[in-house]
């Protein structure tokens, strides 16, 4: 199982155990399913409005438990092929909102004068928009992958991710002193370690830990939560886009700012052969380097 991360762990076993679920209501044995029987459940998913990408998902689970001949029938690829049609892979977000809104707002934020919170959510916002990577990424900085140099910060994320893979670069990030004080991420990320040094125990070893007490390192989860909380502030809809969001954002407007494809797929994250920023992620608005491109605002 080393091969499979827990994030993907747990989305399996949500999977695994409706599965368990659907064999108990049929009597069948769980370990000795047919083709058929697999269709007939995929099918009944598929009804519920599973789409591609969850049956999908559903079907690699199956295969950690179940004959692999089973799993590779030419019927099953064929009901894939049918779901694809009939239900396709489509972008998340038709537009996407401009970065210049909630960077107009965070450089309203006088960076000296902010209390632990809104240093911690102006922070998280300006990490993701100016790397335009995920909110895993950001959650997986740690205080001993971080150096603080006269030129800015380096912060480098060893961790295994969901962008991570053979002869894939691990995500390493540059924060140059910025011209504008109040937007430079590398001047704040050093405000807030000075701010959260005296709060943090052995145990909070990354960069973002959470604002209210006990203070623990911030999960992804808790992440997403202060992002919109920040599109909130900033007057975007949050029942239309999700934290996630901010990748959509972050590498269109670096698209928009004339910077090139293999720029935005080193600093987010993509293979070269990705095709996945122009599928799902380069997204029109509603109505030079990669980090500076996003901070300018203009």
């Amino acid at each position: 199982m080393a091969s499979v991360t827990s994030s993907t762990l747990k989305q399996y076993d949500s999977s695994l155990r409706k599965f368990w679920f659907f064999c108990a209501e049929e009597c069948w044995e769980i370990f000795s399913v047919t083709t058929e029987q697999i269709l007939h459940f995929l099918t009944v998913c598929f009804q519920k409005g599973s789409t591609y990408t969850t049956l999908n998902s559903t079907r690699a689970a199956l295969g950690h438990i179940l004959d692999e001949n089973v799993l590779g029938d030419f019927r099953l690829r064929r009901f894939f092929k049918g779901v694809y049609n009939l239900r396709p892979t489509r972008p998340k977000y038709d537009n996407v909102w401009d970065p210049a809104i909630v960077l107009t707002y965070l450089e309203t934020q006088k960076n000296a004068v902010l209390d632990l919170k809104a240093l911690t959510l102006k922070l998280t916002a300006l990490l993701l928009l100016s790397t335009g990577h995920r909110l895993q990424t950001v959650a997986n900085i740690e205080l001993c992958n971080i150096e603080q140099t006269s030129q800015g910060v380096t912060i480098k994320i060893p961790k295994r991710l969901k962008t991570s893979g053979r002869n894939r670069t691990q995500p390493h990030f540059l924060f140059s002193y910025f011209t504008n004080g109040e937007l430079c991420v590398a001047r704040l990320i050093t405000l807030y370690l000075e701010k959260t040094k005296a709060l943090r125990s052995p145990e909070l070893t990354h960069l973002l830990i959470t604002f209210q007490k006990p203070h623990r390192n911030a999960t992804t989860q808790s992440i997403a939560r202060w992002v919109k909380m920040v599109l909130t502030q900033c007057g975007i809809d949050t029942k239309c886009f999700t934290a996630h969001s901010t990748r959509h954002a972050a590498t269109s407007a670096a698209a928009r700012n004339g910077v090139s494809w293999d720029t935005i797929r080193q600093s987010a994250g993509w293979s070269d052969r990705s095709k996945v920023f122009a599928t799902f992620y380069n997204r029109p608005l509603i109505s030079k380097n990669f980090t500076q491109a996003i901070l300018t605002k203009e």
